[in-house]
């Protein structure tokens, strides 16, 4: 499983967009790791799987459940979040359904 994933690969493995995730890394920055919500304008974002579980809960919360920002910040201080239980799918899995059997000829 890799370390860490793009914002893009953030995006494909939780459902929630790109503009979106951007958003939440700001409107939630203190509950995201320093490399998801970096401190420093202009630096990549990088996701570990906690923050990819943390966008999938902000997702669920505010898209489907309809939650405002506010009730989700309120879930996440009463202890909503270490209940959820999404995991990310395997990195290996994605790659090897996306990549060709090589060629025997």
């Amino acid at each position: 499983m890799a370390d860490y994933y793009s914002t893009k690969e953030a995006a494909e493995l939780t459902g929630a967009s790109r503009q979106i995730i951007r958003v939440y890394t700001g409107t939630y920055q203190r509950h995201f790791s320093t490399e998801g919500a970096p401190s420093q304008a202009g630096q990549p974002r990088r996701f570990t799987a906690a923050d990819l579980k943390l966008i999938r809960f902000i997702y669920t919360s505010t898209a489907e459940q309809k939650l405002t920002h506010e009730q989700v910040q309120a879930a996440l201080a009463t202890g909503a979040f270490e209940q959820f239980t999404w995991q990310p799918p395997e990195a290996t899995a994605n790659t090897e359904q996306a990549e060709p059997p090589p060629s025997t000829a």
